[in-house]
């Protein structure tokens, strides 16, 4: 019995990084009816302004973005290999913040970039940029296992002016361990 737990757990952790890439954008936002556009009986629990329609980077009116979030453990990404992490085409990405840990040779804030793993952001068969740098170090944790983090804004801070695709990059040249995961939260248009 004990054997087959740790067989079960085993192909779990194995498999998480599929099946924690497939992720659901969630449901619509809610109608509006007011000058924002909000629609139904609230129960008097708040006001709106008419001068806070727009989100803050002015990219529409507000509601009209999905917030995602994804996690995956890495163990076992091959060198070179890609694991596209979020995909939200045709839908574009307004903002996203990442966070990873990888190892370094020091982990202290703006210690250095990660080692093995680079973070590709911008339009799959368009232009992909790598978003951890040496900026990223958050100096959490240590040189084994150091998190790292980057908020995403496309136009801003060399990030390519659409987004569409978070992707992995395993640039080392052996498997990934279980000391590398990936987490991200994305707003979706």
């Amino acid at each position: 019995m004990k054997g087959i737990l740790v067989l079960l757990i085993g192909v779990a952790v194995a498999a998480a990084p599929v099946f924690t890439a497939i992720h659901i954008l969630g449901s619509p936002p809610t109608a509006r009816d007011d000058d924002c556009g909000e629609k139904g009986d609230h129960g008097g629990d708040h006001e709106h302004e008419d001068d806070d329609c727009d989100d803050d980077d002015g990219g529409g009116a507000a509601g009209t973005g999905r917030l995602i979030s994804e996690s995956a453990i890495l163990d076992g990404l091959q060198g070179g290999a890609l694991f596209p992490f979020i995909d939200t085409t045709p839908n574009h990405i307004r903002r996203a913040h990442i966070a990873i840990t990888d190892s370094v040779e020091t982990c202290a804030p703006n210690g250095g970039a990660p080692t093995n793993i680079q973070v590709l952001v911008g339009v799959a068969g368009g232009s992909l940029v790598n978003v951890m740098t040496s900026a990223t170090n958050t100096g959490i944790g240590s040189s084994t296992q150091c998190v790292f983090h980057v908020t995403i804004v496309p136009g801003q801070g060399g990030v390519p002016s659409q987004v569409t695709d978070i992707v992995i990059l395993n640039a080392g040249e052996g498997p990934l361990n279980g000391y590398n995961t990936a987490t991200a939260t994305a707003e979706v248009a």
